[in-house]
């Protein structure tokens, strides 16, 4: 795994930059005040790939799954994302994606056709949207190497690091890892099989970097956050 720490490094920093372009309280007020507000239980689907985009969503609170559906059935994770993202806005005719609510969500819906003129009203907003949609794309990039070049122990450290740099997910104080996906969806968004990140999982435990506690909570020992931050 040393060979990947840069990698690692690259891809916390990507994730600094795109919380450094969160909206600001004024920026929020503007949107809520354009938007509809919608309150999105966990489990719901949001957007269906291949429907008519007609709406698009900012997300003002919580966690969703956007993933790509193949035609033999099986699906590709994309992402999960949080306050500040959008969603449906691809600029295409119908969704390219399916998006689920995994957490309670509130979510400001915005009609695709005038969502444009109220950032050419709002530059600030716009810019913000910009820098973080270029952190995601930086971040998918990271991602897609990982699944190329990463063995299987490294695809599950790099997503360890991509979720400690998460405030909604680790806790500093604790070292208190709060997954709100369940293994399936992690596997999925790394490529490998379900029983492979078990057994990954196991690894990394045996080696003293993770104890795994409840459903969903990882306790991250020192060892791997210091390689972690190590570069």
């Amino acid at each position: 795994m040393i060979q990947n720490q840069i990698i690692f490094q690259k891809q916390i920093s990507s994730i600094s930059e795109r919380d450094a372009a969160r909206l600001s309280q004024m920026d929020t007020q503007a949107l809520t005040t354009a938007g509809n507000i919608h309150h999105v239980p966990p489990g719901t689907r949001i957007l269906f790939q291949g429907d008519v985009c007609k709406n698009g969503y900012v997300i003002q609170s919580g966690i969703v799954r956007v993933s790509y559906e193949l035609a033999d059935g099986r699906r590709q994770i994309l992402g999960f994302y949080s306050n500040g993202n959008l969603l449906g806005f691809s600029g295409k005719k119908t969704y390219p994606y399916s998006v689920d609510a995994l957490t309670d969500c509130h979510l400001l819906q915005f009609e695709v056709r005038n969502f444009q003129s109220f950032l050419i009203n709002h530059p600030n907003i716009q810019n913000k949207f910009l820098l973080n949609s270029l952190c995601e794309i930086q971040l998918l990039q990271r991602h897609l190497i990982g699944a190329v070049k990463f063995d299987i122990i490294s695809r599950t450290v790099q997503f360890i690091a991509e979720s400690c740099a998460c405030v909604q997910y680790f806790d500093h104080a604790t070292h208190i890892l709060k997954l709100p996906m369940n293994r399936r969806d992690i596997a999925d968004y790394i490529g490998i099989s379900y029983e492979s990140l078990s057994r990954a999982m196991a690894v990394l435990e045996r080696k003293g970097f993770i104890r795994r506690l409840e459903a969903g909570e990882i306790y991250v020992e020192n060892s791997l956050l210091q390689y972690i931050y190590s570069y």
